[in-house]
This record gives structure tokens, sequence and C-alpha cells, in this order.
């Protein structure tokens, strides 16, 4: 388990890391304007955060709902097998 979540851990944060190198070299202050505010490398930052959030975080939900519609399904798959059939029914 928690080499998943590592693997997750770190995989967002090699995407901030290579949004924030790209942004970061064009970015100025949103307040100021000037490149070498440390304001643009906040934004740039924070931006960097929003984007691989939004790059990561679907395909993570995605995968965990179908993971846990697989086990569900798997659970009343076997229920149905195990389940006793009621007498004077044909069973095919």
């Amino acid at each position: 388990m928690y080499s998943r979540l590592l693997r997750a851990f770190f995989r967002f944060f090699a995407w901030w890391g290579g949004l924030f190198a790209l942004l970061s070299a064009g970015s100025v202050c949103p307040c100021c304007g000037t490149p070498t505010c440390p304001g643009g490398a906040a934004s740039a930052a924070f931006l960097s955060a929003i984007t691989a959030a939004l790059l990561f975080v679907p395909r993570w939900l995605a995968r965990r709902v179908s993971r846990a519609l697989r086990r569900r399904e798997g659970r009343v798959e076997s229920e149905a097998a195990q389940a006793p059939t009621p007498q004077g029914t044909i069973e095919k």
C-alpha cells in the first residue's frame, strides 16, 4: 500500500516540478510586473500545483473507482454462485 501511495506522491511532484520549471522561466509578478519578484515564483508554483492536480487526480480517481467496481462485481458474482437455489427451480 505504501509503495502505491509513494509512487502516486512522487508522480504528482514530478508533474509539479516539470510544470514549475516551465512556468517559472517566464513568470512575472502579478502585482508589480517584474520578473525577479518572489510573487512570480509563488504564482508559478500555484499554477503548477493546480495544473498537476488537474492532470493527475482524474486518472487517479478513475482507477480507484474502476478498482472498487471490479471488487464489488466480483463479490456479487461470488455471492450469487454460493447462494442456494430454491427448490423447484431449474438451474442452467
